[in-house]
């Protein structure tokens, strides 16, 4: 789960850099998108991480119906 989130929060950071989106608030995450330049492309990184972690998350743990 650690290596899952981390690999999901690097990309969608990535993501938020190379989309040229800036935060003047000293935390992330949806509660501050009235103070993010760019917040759709925000948003799309955040989503986009999310689902990666997901995808991550998918591959590795256990089925519990196994």
């Amino acid at each position: 789960m650690i290596v899952a989130s981390v690999a999901g929060s690097a990309i969608a950071g990535g993501l938020a850099l190379l989309f040229g989106c800036t935060l003047q608030a000293p935390h992330g995450g949806i509660f501050v998108l009235w103070a993010v330049q760019n917040p759709i492309m925000y948003g799309v990184a955040i989503i986009i991480g999310a689902a990666v972690t997901a995808i991550i998350v998918g591959f590795w743990k256990k089925s519990a119906l196994n």
